[in-house]
């Protein structure tokens, strides 16, 4: 049974360190997150978890704004707020932050032209579609929203989700 109504504080942390491990189990998804380049799919497989990218591009936290300097792609997992009822609190929304620069914005996948923040989405679904995790449970996508980032280089495409404990 799916529970929508409380989640213990406790799992909060381990909950969003499963997503991110997830994350880093899936070969495509790194690989559009890791290549800067046009055809990131054809680019040597990572060795997986690809804990190597944990904190230099995929991130447990929210963006910041002045940070980003160089051309680059990044994901970011927060949670953004809860409400406490006890011990427990609400079930969270979860957000998951796909930062891109303009000019990695195209390209290549099987011959055909892509946008790269959509191919990331794709995958981000796919990885957590119908799937529960241990305390996880299931993320439900809700909607997704663009944020123009950082002036006129990078952009910003935050997908929500709910996290539904088991």
């Amino acid at each position: 049974m799916v529970r929508r109504d409380r989640l213990k504080i406790e799992l909060l942390s381990e909950n969003l360190i499963i997503i991110l491990q997830e994350v880093m189990k899936q070969q495509y998804l790194c690989k559009l997150i890791k290549y800067n380049e046009s055809n990131p799919l054809s680019q040597t497989n990572l060795v997986l978890p690809a804990s190597s990218l944990l904190m230099t591009s995929i991130f447990p936290y929210p963006f910041d704004s002045t940070v980003i300097i160089e051309d680059c792609i990044q994901l970011r997992i927060w949670v953004y707020k809860g409400d406490f009822q006890g011990a427990d609190i609400s079930i969270n929304d979860v957000f998951l932050d796909i930062i891109v620069a303009k000019s990695l914005f195209l390209i290549t996948i099987d011959g055909k032209p892509k946008l790269r923040p959509y191919a990331i989405m794709k995958e981000l679904i796919k990885t957590f579609d119908g799937l529960s995790i241990s305390t996880l449970g299931k993320l439900h996508f809700k909607d997704y929203a663009h944020i123009p980032l950082n002036g006129t280089k990078f952009d910003l495409f935050r997908i929500r989700a709910e996290m539904m404990t088991i």
